[in-house]
């Protein structure tokens, strides 16, 4: 079986992250897949490290601004996607993250899998011209639904999104996100861990990482942390990503007087390390599909506190697994960081039934052979 992965960047997110761990699972299953992008990224490097080809196929130049020369790339792209078909010999596609383009994808001769990672695509929020080609987007999905051999939900509650938003679909089903486990963090590792980082070893180490967007929250974290050094002086948040608020983040953390208690780390590649010195994930959202970086804090055996948005009231359980507060609620966010700070009880059960969470039902390999199953009845 041969299936190509199309994906419109391979900068490191958690929809990157999730295809590089369903390529390699596969490839112990049968499964030859290759990857082809729009924009490269470092996740390139870790594919082909894992045998996996990848392909490049080059940035978007024009939007439907320019309508001639939209038509135009998309069939240059359509041509060459076609000839790595033949190629490859490729049997389906599976997207992911294309908006526009999956409809592209749609008029290859093969079988095609929608892979919907997020539910963005839904006209709510942001400029007028945003919201109008949101709006276009999820009519066209809507219209063409039933021509995807399959549609993927990555959470049961984007299911739910989903339906609401283009309607219900005997093609659609759930494959929720999942991660590799992690190893548990021992204890000599993180005084070394927080050493590297320039870090007292005995601080109260919170922990957030995702891009730097309006999306993922962190403006509404940082405030939240002004509440939380009141009562914990030695509290400490590491924000790992990169993105276009960084310059704000920035502002804010100085406005607050708290350049003693947030670090912006930019980009990072030991996201396993900062999580065996963590403390304390956060996950401060407005909204999300099923966060990778969420399951990975979960599956290091970490105590969560994240915001209900859709995919994590699928995997928390308030006051079991985690704790839930709305999104842009400052004072609630405080109140649970503190909470989770003041009883290292509380923190421990969180940690321990979290990290059962993730081994019961988002582990890596169940999900591949999920998709397996699924490829093998797309194909029958």
């Amino acid at each position: 079986m041969r299936v190509l992965h199309l994906i419109l960047t391979l900068e490191r997110a958690g929809a990157q992250e999730v295809l590089r761990s369903l390529v390699t699972q596969q490839a112990a299953m049968g499964v030859e897949s290759v990857v082809a992008t729009f924009v490269d990224g470092e996740i390139r490097h870790d594919l082909e490290a894992a045998g996996i080809p990848v392909e490049v196929l080059g940035p978007r130049r024009f939007g439907i601004e320019r309508p001639l020369r939209f038509r135009e790339e998309l069939a240059d792209y359509g041509r060459r996607l076609r000839t790595l078909l033949g190629e490859r010999r490729i049997d389906l596609v599976q997207t992911h993250l294309l908006h526009t383009l999956d409809f592209l994808a749609l008029a290859l001769p093969v079988p095609v899998i929608w892979t919907v990672h997020n539910v963005d695509y839904l006209p709510a929020g942001g400029s007028a011209w945003g919201r109008l080609k949101r709006e276009v987007h999820r009519r066209l999905y809507r219209r063409n639904r039933e021509r995807f051999a399959a549609i993927v939900a990555t959470a049961e509650t984007m299911r739910t999104e989903v339906e609401r938003g283009i309607g219900a679909s005997r093609r659609l089903v759930t494959i929720s996100n999942s991660v590799e486990l992690a190893t548990r963090a021992q204890p000599e590792h993180r005084p070394e861990v927080r050493r590297a980082l320039g870090l007292d070893e005995n601080a109260a180490l919170l922990l957030t990482v995702g891009r730097l967007t309006e999306q993922k929250g962190q403006l509404h974290l940082v405030r939240a942390m002004r509440s939380v050094v009141e009562t914990h002086p030695r509290a400490h948040l590491l924000i790992a990503g990169t993105g276009e608020l960084e310059s704000a983040l920035r502002a804010e953390v100085e406005r607050l007087g708290l350049e003693d208690h947030v670090t912006l780390l930019g980009l990072r590649r030991d996201v396993d390390q900062l999580l065996r010195a963590a403390d304390l994930f956060v996950l401060p959202s407005l909204w999300e599909g099923l966060s990778i970086a969420l399951l990975e804090a979960m599956a290091a055996g970490l105590p969560v506190v994240a915001t209900r948005v859709s995919g994590t009231d699928q995997v928390l359980r308030q006051g079991e697994s985690g704790l839930v507060v709305e999104p842009r609620d400052e004072d609630a966010l405080a109140k649970a960081l503190q909470a989770v700070l003041d009883d290292r009880e509380l923190a421990c059960a969180l940690g321990a039934r979290a990290r059962a969470t993730v081994e019961e039902e988002h582990s890596a390999e169940r999900a591949a052979r999920a998709y397996l199953e699924l490829y093998k009845e797309v194909l029958a």
